[in-house]
């Protein structure tokens, strides 16, 4: 695992190289421009609306009556404090990795053709585009993006109870953020580069689970780019495509698999 997150932080900074080299600069012009609009407009629902989902959640799980009925000056009230922060959190990395999805079916026709033309580069083929083969790769993408949606809300109703156990329930947030880079990092992997290769998904979900530290190494590295505002959500989109096909190249087990 930790062979697999070297070989992402080496292709991540070799990313940015590439991108003159293999003449991708206009896609990562425009990809980068669509994302920052995204992300702002994302970031502006998410901090609209959080606070009413949350109220909303501890209305109908009856967490806010228990809430009310503790006093104020009572011991209990410094847990409630941060049971709140935790939930805060907890809604706030859920909605974001919500919003990724609707981001990768929008905008699934450029990536298809960028993620193509990345992988054809670093791997030197010339692979024949077509609409069934978008439709393929857009119906893969969706599928992907619902069984990943129905993980990421199971994950946020077993961190919300967890979340009501004093101490333990501190550490949950930390759970959320851990879970949300390794399934990040998947989605990346998954959608925008073994399905071009194998189009299977027994062969694609063998290969990463025998391989998760690149799932970690990708996922990270994608929310190091979210945390840099502006510039890096420019590069958000494009990076981690680049960074995953190179630490593909890099992977003898990937290898052994091309030769199958």
């Amino acid at each position: 695992m930790f062979k697999d997150i070297i070989v992402c932080i080496r292709s991540y900074n070799a990313s940015f190289k590439k991108i003159k080299q293999y003449q991708l600069l206009p896609w990562v012009i425009f990809l980068g421009l669509c994302y920052v609009l995204f992300f702002i407009i994302s970031l502006y629902f998410i901090i609209t609306y959080l606070n009413l989902i949350l109220t909303w959640i501890c209305t109908i799980s009856g967490l806010r009556l228990i809430l009310a009925n503790i006093d104020q000056d009572s011991f209990l009230s410094y847990f409630s404090v941060f049971h709140g922060i935790s939930l805060y959190i907890i809604l706030f990395i859920t909605l974001l990795s919500i919003l990724k999805f609707a981001w990768l079916l929008f905008m699934s026709p450029f990536l298809y053709l960028f993620s193509s033309k990345v992988k054809d580069k670093v791997f030197q083929l010339d692979t024949k585009k077509s609409i069934y083969q978008f439709l393929l790769y857009f119906i893969n993408t969706l599928f992907f993006c619902v069984k990943n949606f129905c993980w990421q809300i199971l994950f946020f109703l077993i961190f919300f109870f967890f979340s009501f156990i004093p101490i333990i329930g501190w550490f949950m947030p930390l759970g959320a953020f851990t879970i949300e880079v390794f399934y990040n990092g998947y989605t990346i992997i998954e959608t925008q580069s073994l399905y071009l290769f194998f189009a299977s998904f027994q062969k694609d979900n063998h290969f990463i689970n025998q391989n998760k530290g690149l799932s970690i190494g990708i996922g990270a590295g994608d929310f190091f780019l979210k945390a840099i505002p502006i510039v890096g959500w420019f590069f958000t989109p494009s990076i981690p495509i680049i960074a995953t096909t190179l630490s593909l190249k890099h992977t003898n087990m990937f290898r052994h698999y091309l030769n199958k």
